[in-house]
């Protein structure tokens, strides 16, 4: 077990994943790293019906006023926590950036609450969620690239407290602005419109496989160096090999275990 995972991986460390704890205000293990994403949607699933019980039951608000009180709680409790980790956490690296910041629950739970905003303004203002659908998308396509490329100096200390504290909130308000756009498009034709598609269908078992699985079990523990390809020639193989794995290991997983698990629990329930 400690050779297939890494070095340092026991079996009591796991624990911590069964409630998804391991990193709920921590750096996350080394252990199935890409699973940092969903502890934030598990502990989301768990608070948010809560909250709105909580607000609809006990307090008697109505449902519309309960979503719009918990997104803005949870969004403004969030920067604030993230404000306040910067400013008594001494950051040095991009590594803790990546380990404080991006990849705990507590410091990431707003970027969900942008989603549920965005289900709040189809539900309730459906026709103006489409209306401006165009001019949005390029907004939120800019704030995406903004994001993006203001990343890039995430070290320069005029730029720190953008990136550690606000630059989650412009990547996730982009993604919002772009989606009345995207979910108007209802169907595709042609080679793209397939890719497209099949890869939506597959994204959760390429999510699964992609870095664990295939990254560092298949392509890392591969012997490049007594390969007779050069660094340059390593590299394009290194891409095409994880894409290839990637894309093949996912479409088996997703046949053979997540479609039928999905179907049963579609015969359970109906």
């Amino acid at each position: 077990m400690n050779f297939a995972f890494n070095p340092s991986f026991t079996i009591r460390s796991i624990t911590k994943y069964l409630f998804f704890l391991q990193n709920f205000n921590s750096p996350h293990p080394s252990f199935f790293p890409e699973s940092w994403s969903l502890s934030v949607e598990e502990w989301f699933y768990f608070i948010i019906p809560i909250g709105l019980l909580f607000l609809t039951k006990g307090l008697k608000l109505n449902t519309r006023k309960s979503v719009l009180l918990i997104v803005f709680t949870l969004i403004i409790f969030t920067t604030l926590f993230r404000y306040y980790k910067f400013a008594t956490h001494e950051i040095s690296s991009l590594g803790d950036w990546d380990l404080l910041f991006r990849k705990q629950v507590l410091t990431r739970l707003d970027s969900i609450m942008y989603g549920v905003l965005g289900s709040y303004f189809f539900y309730y203002h459906s026709k103006n969620w489409f209306k401006h659908r165009l001019k949005l998308f390029w907004v939120g396509l800019l704030l995406i690239l903004s994001a993006k490329i203001l990343s890039i100096f995430n070290l320069k200390p005029t730029l720190g407290v953008y990136n550690f504290v606000f630059s989650f909130s412009v990547f996730a308000i982009g993604v919002l602005m772009i989606i009345p756009y995207l979910s108007s498009i209802k169907s595709g034709k042609g080679f793209l419109s397939k890719i497209i598609i099949r890869t939506s269908v597959i994204s959760y078992a390429m999510y699964i496989l992609h870095l664990s699985l295939v990254q560092f079990w298949i392509i890392d523990r591969i012997n490049w160096q007594n390969s007779y390809l050069n660094s340059n020639l390593i590299i394009t193989v290194k891409f095409l090999l994880f894409w290839v794995l990637t894309f093949f290991l996912s479409h088996i997983l997703y046949k053979y275990f997540e479609r039928p698990i999905m179907n049963l629990r579609k015969a359970k329930t109906s």
